[in-house]
């Protein structure tokens, strides 16, 4: 399941202040290592929803302890719960499966030469520089790595020069309410819990 929070001007000081009280130490401390206000309500935002599905989902009202694999990516133990969390500057995403699972979401942006070159493979960059539309090709890329990248748990140690979807299945869905690219990374394509789409749910202020 896949839980969507693009409604940030609904997220009041007062809603954030509740909420960031109410958070573990840890996650309540690296939600404030952000120096902006909007950057606080997003990672404070992507916990509240994790702590929303787990509840919807599972029926887990006390928040559990998590168990790391060897790349440091959390999951809930005993239950084989499986989380990824993402925000952008207009949207909070958080994914829940039993199986593993990766989740990215960009906002839309021009497309810049220098740093698709920094991400993508000679082949890949060639192709984007013919395309028709850079904008929304590159972000689907951008973020089908991103998301392939939290799937392995390794994120940013990962060559995302080297990163490609060929071997996995990745759902990509635009969000022109917000302007924003969403990608799920459901493993690899050999593995027989790809072929289970999951759903996607907008989340509003009420809900939370």
């Amino acid at each position: 399941m896949v839980y969507i929070f693009d409604r940030l001007d609904q997220y009041t000081d007062e809603a954030y202040e509740n909420h960031l009280s109410s958070l573990p130490t840890w996650r309540k401390e690296k939600a404030l290592q952000y120096k902006k206000l909007d950057d606080r309500k997003r990672s404070v935002l992507a916990f509240v929803l994790l702590q929303h599905a787990l509840r919807e989902e599972y029926g887990i009202i006390e928040f559990p302890e998590f168990v790391y694999n060897e790349f440091g990516k959390p999951s809930v133990p005993n239950l084989s719960v499986h989380f990824s969390l993402s925000h952008c500057k207009d949207a909070v995403v958080c994914a829940v499966s039993n199986h593993n699972i990766g989740i990215d979401v960009e906002n839309i942006v021009p497309y810049d030469h220098d740093v698709a070159r920094r991400i993508c493979s000679t082949a890949e960059l060639e192709i984007l520089e013919r395309g028709k539309d850079r904008d929304i090709d590159f972000i689907k890329l951008w973020t089908m790595k991103e998301a392939i990248s939290k799937h392995d748990g390794r994120g940013i140690s990962m060559l995302y020069d080297q990163i490609s979807d060929k071997d996995y299945v990745v759902c990509t869905r635009e969000m022109p309410q917000s302007n924003c690219m969403l990608s799920i990374c459901l493993g690899q394509k050999c593995n027989e819990n790809t072929n289970i789409i999951p759903t996607i749910l907008d989340i509003n202020a009420d809900d939370l």
